[in-house]
């Protein structure tokens, strides 16, 4: 009986989460790091809460469902043409990290597979990052797109070159990091010119701060 009470609670609790991020979602005139900032809190909430009623693993928010159901089917899986998915393990390692997965890996990857990760590594970004602000237009969320966008446009530019010798070094684990990184910084630039534009009463100031405005309330 306490089971059931436990399930409806859990149930309860992930309605209400899905409540929650329909109203942050079209609140509008809530600023993007208002919305972001209480959504993860939300998550937050709804985890502990659902870890708590059904006496899950896990912490911060998170819980882990686990069953053995998944771990036999992955041993089924995996019992079947072994040096194909070793194969496939290997080559997304190489993706992930580029140049720097071969010294990683000595011994283990073989040339032709560090080879053929590498030209598809290069292709990749190429042919499909340049891309990634127009698939992000499906998100009705401006600082997202804004975010991809500024992004994937520096691809012809200077920066584009430092971009495509990071992503082949050290995979597309470098891209994400450097791309991060290079948004925090055009964030933290917008920001501090619309604060030193009102200091100093610019008429510009709108004008210096777009990039903030995107993301500030």
């Amino acid at each position: 009986m306490k089971d059931k009470y436990r399930t409806i609670a859990a149930v309860a609790i992930v309605l209400l989460a899905l409540l929650a991020s329909y109203l942050l979602v079209t609140a509008n005139s809530v600023g993007f790091v208002i919305r972001a900032a209480l959504a993860i809190l939300m998550l937050a909430v709804a985890g502990i809460g659902i870890r708590r009623t059904l006496s899950l693993n896990g912490g911060f928010g998170l819980y882990l469902l686990a069953g053995r159901k998944g771990l036999k089917c992955i041993d089924r899986i995996s019992k079947h043409d072994k040096v194909f998915w070793n194969s496939m393990a290997l080559w997304g390692f190489v993706l992930g990290f580029g140049l720097l997965s071969y010294p990683l890996m000595r011994g283990k990857l073989s040339k032709k597979l560090f080879a053929f990760g590498m030209v598809l590594l290069a292709v990749i970004y190429v042919f499909v990052t340049p891309y990634l602000g127009y698939a992000m237009q499906f998100i009705n969320m401006s600082a997202i797109q804004s975010g991809v966008s500024t992004t994937t446009s520096a691809h012809a530019s200077l920066l584009g070159y430092a971009l495509m010798a990071i992503t082949l070094l050290f995979g597309f684990s470098g891209f994400a990091i450097v791309s991060l990184f290079f948004s925090a910084a055009t964030i933290v630039e917008g920001i501090a010119r619309y604060v030193m534009g009102a200091l100093s009463g610019s008429a510009s100031a709108s004008a210096l701060s777009s990039r903030c405005l995107a993301w500030c309330p």
